[in-house]
């Protein structure tokens, strides 16, 4: 009974779950940053789809900058869903993630975010300030993960490979060199997995 009772009330919450815009379609994702990501700004990334150092899979793009507390920018139009706390000792304000859904089928969490300027329930468009990067040991960190519904299932994607022509002449500094791309343990080649998946929280 209480199994069926907490079904129920899933449900419900799914269906009251805010949609915005109203569509089904996968947005063309924009990516914006205030100056380079190259070699003089960036420490490191972390790419998606290798093997973090615990044998997990890496399902999120992670930058590493030389300076913190840049402005991290909303990539489509939707609704944030849910902000989850953090405990960081270097940044009291820092938030683990923030979930914000675009349409039906896309959800975009953006992690490690210092000084949240949005609340749960906010539409926000292309654009909007979401936050700041946060302050990690003696450098700026910031990490986007793309999830996407098809069917049933729920999959994180490399959102490069969704982003407009802008978003990818800026990124492609960043994404293509391998210079930059460490602290993994590549097991699983970069770029062999082209989606992986995940748990349906939020979709």
């Amino acid at each position: 009974m209480k199994f069926v009772i907490y079904c129920v009330i899933l449900l419900l919450l799914t269906a009251c779950t805010p949609v915005y815009p109203e569509t089904t379609e996968i947005p063309e994702l924009r990516f914006i940053w205030d100056y380079p990501l190259n070699e003089s700004n960036i420490i490191g990334m972390g790419p998606f789809g290798v093997t973090e150092s615990n044998d997990e899979i890496a399902t999120e793009l992670e930058i590493h900058t030389k300076k913190w507390h840049d402005p991290i920018y909303a990539m489509a139009s939707g609704v944030v869903l849910e902000i989850q706390e953090e405990k960081n000792p270097q940044e009291k304000n820092t938030v683990e993630g923030v979930w914000i859904k675009h349409g039906h089928n896309v959800l975009l969490k953006y992690v490690h975010v210092y000084n949240v300027s949005v609340e749960e329930g906010d539409i926000i468009h292309v654009g909007d300030v979401i936050g700041y990067t946060t302050k990690f040991r003696d450098y700026g960190f910031f990490e986007v993960e793309l999830r996407i519904k098809d069917g049933d299932k729920v999959y994180a994607y490399p959102f490069y490979d969704y982003c407009d022509s802008d978003c990818k002449e800026l990124l492609a500094p960043l994404w293509y060199n391998k210079d930059l791309q460490y602290g993994r343990n590549l097991k699983i080649p970069w770029k062999v997995i082209d989606r992986y998946e995940v748990n349906s929280h939020l979709m």
